[in-house]
């Protein structure tokens, strides 16, 4: 019997992440809900939302990343490590900004917030939008298991954080650890340009 080739495996190594990370996703969600109960799951969810539509707030940066890292993939190693870099610190930047922007709205929104609340929310669009164009990257430049374990690892690291956090310091906690958690899985994946030089 003779070994897959490069491309189903990776392949295979790219669905078995995706599964494995929305069936993480399915039990954060419970858990988050269990622990935060409805109001805090509400600021969660809201927060959450926030997060999904700061991905567009970036001018496109993460998008071009996607498409580009793979093109540049076939020249030099040091077009990538200064192309993924300068797309990192731009999102990171942005989502910031952005996150700051949504944050005074919701305070003077006067939506419901405890202390600190409202400064949580950038570290957590800068940690989970670093982190998806960190994992774009990596699939750039072939870095498909890479990708995935570490996707899977962060996935693992943000229920049990955010688990621990949410129960000592409510929805706070849960914001400032999932935050951190991604920013800091995204150094594995961008350690993949790295290694491809």
């Amino acid at each position: 019997m003779s070994r897959p080739s490069r491309p189903v495996m990776a392949i295979a190594w790219v669905a078995v992440g995706n599964y494995l990370v929305a069936f993480l996703a399915i039990a954060r969600g419970i858990v988050f809900a269990a622990i935060l109960g409805p109001p805090g799951y509400g600021v969660w969810g809201v927060a959450s939302a926030l997060q999904s539509i700061s991905q567009y707030l970036d001018l496109g940066v993460s998008q071009v990343s996607a498409r580009e890292i793979p093109r540049r993939n076939e020249g030099r190693a040091q077009d990538i490590v200064c192309f993924a870099g300068t797309s990192i610190w731009w999102v990171a930047a942005m989502s910031a900004l952005s996150g700051s922007v949504l944050a005074a709205f919701w305070r003077i929104a006067s939506l419901p917030a405890l202390p600190y609340r409202w400064v949580l929310l950038p570290t957590l669009l800068v940690g989970m939008n670093a982190f998806s164009v960190a994992g774009a990257v990596a699939r750039g430049v072939l870095a498909f298991r890479r990708s995935a374990v570490v996707s899977v690892v962060a996935g693992a690291l943000g229920l049990v954080f955010g688990s621990l956090a949410s129960r000592m310091f409510g929805v706070e906690g849960l914001l400032a650890s999932q935050g951190i958690v991604y920013l800091l899985a995204a150094a594995p994946l961008l350690g993949a340009v790295g290694l491809r030089r």
